[in-house]
């Protein structure tokens, strides 16, 4: 079930609830569950919905191609009865209680979607990304906004190439990343099998950030893989 929609795409398996061959419950466990153990790297979903409100979310749900797939709504320009749309702001995160539903989760419903909670946006829209202005890990703080790095409020100087590195790694921790995919989302090209510079620029960070580099704390290797990222001893 967890790879589900990497096979199908949402029409597919609505189909495959329409006629019988997947249950709507089962199929609405399982996602949750998926949802919730995604989320805890992710963090894009502000609320997954329980009790009651799942229930009626459920009982809303129309007969349409998408029947029984559930769906998230974002915290943007969308209502859902019963829950705040926030926007992206602290100011609107308990109220108001949408009464009723916007003209766009109406027809979400009607299609059959079960919505099933409501994910993150910037604040109002207004940005591009959800990014969190800052990571924290030990007594170091990466400020993503001003690329810049710092140990107890002392700054620690970084080459661009070192700072995607370790942005990447930061947004993804616990996931172990192949040296392919690292050098994808920090550079935005392929790696090639004798380029060596991703091992230097680990190596380098590891100087700055490790209290004893030949025994990582934080970034770690992972055999056969690549790196992952441990922002605590966990």
């Amino acid at each position: 079930m967890d790879d589900l929609f990497e096979t199908y795409d949402a029409l597919a398996v609505g189909r495959l609830v329409r006629t019988g061959r997947l249950g709507a419950r089962e199929l609405l466990d399982a996602t949750l569950a998926r949802l919730r153990a995604l989320n805890e790297s992710l963090n894009a979903i502000t609320d997954l919905y329980e009790g009651d409100l799942l229930e009626q979310s459920v009982a809303r749900a129309g007969d349409g191609p998408f029947r029984g797939v559930p769906f998230l709504v974002k915290q943007l320009m969308a209502d859902c009865a019963g829950t705040p749309t926030t926007v992206g702001s602290r100011f609107f995160a308990k109220e108001p209680v949408a009464a009723a539903d916007s003209a766009a989760v109406v027809r979400m419903r009607r299609a059959g979607l079960v919505i099933v909670g409501r994910t993150n946006t910037s604040e109002f829209g207004l940005a591009p990304t959800t990014e969190p202005a800052e990571v924290e890990f030990g007594p170091f703080r990466l400020n993503l906004a001003t690329r810049s790095l710092t140990r107890d409020g002392e700054p620690i100087p970084l080459t661009t190439g070192e700072f995607s590195v370790l942005k990447v790694l930061c947004q993804n921790p616990r996931v172990p990343m192949s040296r392919e995919k690292l050098m994808a989302l920090a550079r935005g090209r392929e790696y090639g099998a004798y380029d060596r510079s991703l091992d230097v620029q680990i190596s380098r960070l590891r100087k700055l950030v490790e209290t004893d580099p030949q025994q990582p704390r934080y970034i770690q290797t992972v055999w056969g893989v690549g790196y992952v990222f441990i922002p605590d001893d966990k």
